[in-house]
Formats: C-alpha cells, structure tokens, sequence
C-alpha cells in the first residue's frame, strides 16, 4: 500500500515555487516541491537547518506575517528532470540581485546516489 502511494505522488505534477516578503515582494527563497502548500508549512516551522531562512521567517511571525508563496512553473515529470529549472530560477532570481536564503550545494547533496534503494529510503521513506 505504501509503494502505490509513493507511485502515484512520483507521477504528481511538480511545482516551482518562490517565497517572497509580503512588505516588499522581495524573493527570499525558491524550491521545489509536489505539495508546495504543505512544503510552506514545513518551511514556517523552521526546523530544516536553513538558520538564515529561519531567521527570516521568525522576522516574519514577530511582525505577525507570513511569507507569500508563489508557483512560478509547473512540470510534469520526476524530480531529476525538475532539478535543473529549479536551478535556473535560483540562478535568474540570484542575478537580479535576490537575497535568497536557499542553502548552497543542496541540489548536488540531494540527487547525489538519486533512485538507489538508499537514497529512496532516505528521501521516500521506502524502496520501490
């Protein structure tokens, strides 16, 4: 029951998003994601290592806002085929002089070993 769950979220649409600051609609932040509401959640609760973003979102709640989260592209396939627009939009967004608090060499971590029954369980939470 578990491997078809996974199954039907890796055929699942995936979103590019950006976080921006809500009193200036500055970008702070892009990913990736096939769930990108629940991933905005997961980014307030400030718990995956990225201090800077943290920081930023915790400035944020003290001011009682939040983030504004924005798709900006739609692909269908699996995320080894996403990686590289998700890198172009950091890229675009870093050249036109955003301070993004995306953490550096997170794509190379993240795909490093992708599809081997390790690197699913770790990311998938299962071998397929």
């Amino acid at each position: 029951m578990r491997t078809s769950s996974i199954r039907l979220r890796a055929n699942a649409r995936l979103a590019i998003y950006t976080l921006s600051d809500p009193r200036d609609g500055a970008i702070r932040y892009v990913g990736i994601s096939r769930n990108p509401k629940r991933r905005w959640y997961k980014h307030n609760q400030c718990n995956d290592g990225n201090e800077q973003k943290a920081a930023w979102i915790q400035e944020l709640r003290q001011l009682r806002l939040k983030s504004v989260l924005t798709i900006i592209e739609y692909i269908d396939g699996e995320m080894k085929e996403a990686w590289p627009r998700e890198k172009h939009w950091i890229e675009f967004y870093a050249a036109q002089g955003a301070l993004l608090t995306n953490l550096p060499n997170t794509f190379e971590e993240f795909f490093k070993g992708y599809g081997t029954d390790e690197w699913n369980l770790k990311y998938r939470g299962s071998v397929q």
